[in-house]
């Protein structure tokens, strides 16, 4: 069993989409409006150098409320893949959930047991890809991402820059990460340290402070 990196997307690896239409801090509704964020790419092909698997996990509702379509959403998923590839990156996987309880389309409005802060995608993960989840990380930017990461037994990084506040409901959802990280460079600067193995690429970033330690 081998342990993995798991990945929110938007706000860790791409920035939140602002238009007339949306609300301040959304996800992209379009490829066009997927954007990396500065030095995501090289994190992960940093990740992908010291041969761990990145498993990208991402609650998107869009698709319940009738806002997204799956095809779009997939459209979306391949300008990701397209603007990785170009920083020598790639993901392990990427699972999405398009449930919502409230949701507008029928099909996927249901309580399920995938949508964060539930640990579904990381369980079914884990499943699919024989991950050893104790020995794995999860890096995100929600209370949901955090207490998702906690309900699988993963150790949780919480990346505080981007327009939608990282600590969104930390309190009221008791949310407490082992890690606050200025963004997902530095948290994979950590975790390689946690696992005593330089690796050049990481070298090759900028110094920063050391990560905080959540207290």
């Amino acid at each position: 069993m081998r342990r993995a990196v798991f990945l929110g997307r938007d706000g860790v690896i791409n920035r939140w989409a602002h238009s007339s239409d949306l609300a301040p801090g959304d996800s992209p509704a379009n490829p066009d409006e997927f954007e990396l964020l500065p030095g995501a790419g090289e994190a992960i092909a940093a990740l992908n150098a010291l041969r761990l698997p990145v498993v990208v996990v991402s609650n998107q509702p869009g698709i319940a409320s009738g806002r997204l379509t799956t095809a779009v959403l997939d459209a979306i998923n391949e300008k990701m893949r397209a603007e990785l590839a170009k920083t020598g990156a790639r993901t392990g996987g990427v699972l999405y959930c398009r449930h919502d309880p409230a949701g507008r389309i029928k099909a996927y409005r249901m309580e399920c047991e995938c949508r964060k802060p539930k640990p579904g995608m990381l369980f079914r993960a884990a499943r699919e890809r024989n991950l050893n989840l104790s020995q794995s990380f999860l890096v995100g930017n929600s209370a949901e991402d955090i207490l998702a990461g906690h309900a699988a037994g993963v150790m949780t990084f919480l990346v505080s820059s981007g327009v939608s506040s990282a600590y969104r409901g930390l309190s009221r959802w008791q949310a407490q990460p082992d890690c606050i990280v200025a963004d997902l460079g530095e948290a994979v600067r950590a975790i390689d340290q946690l696992l005593g193995s330089p690796s050049r690429q990481l070298e090759k970033a900028s110094d920063r402070d050391a990560p905080q330690r959540a207290s």
